[in-house]
């Protein structure tokens, strides 16, 4: 996370989203190192996109992190599937940030 724009993403959720919420990313680990929040390993999950949004609820996910050069093609389907349900709140050349809303 040399990188600055993994610094941005970094420095954008440690600021700006509470400090227990959970994130859906690749890289979970480093989202607890640098950013100081929980996450999912969003790209291990083999299924449907319908039981990755029941992984995602059971485990309080609030923000899925998405990463150009960290393609993930079942949570790309997600992604597409559940636009009304996601706001994305951030971004830049390789980060996205959405917000699941609440029901």
């Amino acid at each position: 996370p040399q990188e600055p724009t993994s610094i941005e993403a970094i420095e954008y959720i440690r600021n700006n989203t509470p400090e227990n919420a959970v994130f859906a990313f690749t890289k979970p680990r480093i989202l607890k190192l640098y950013a100081g929040r929980m996450s999912l390993r969003s790209n291990d999950f083999k299924g449907s996109d319908t039981q990755l949004a029941e992984k995602f609820k059971a485990g309080h996910v609030n923000y899925i992190l998405t990463h150009t050069e960290m393609p993930d093609s079942l949570l790309n389907i997600y992604l597409e599937k559940n636009k009304e349900g996601l706001n994305k709140v951030w971004s830049n050349q390789k980060f996205g940030l959405y917000q699941i809303k609440n029901d």
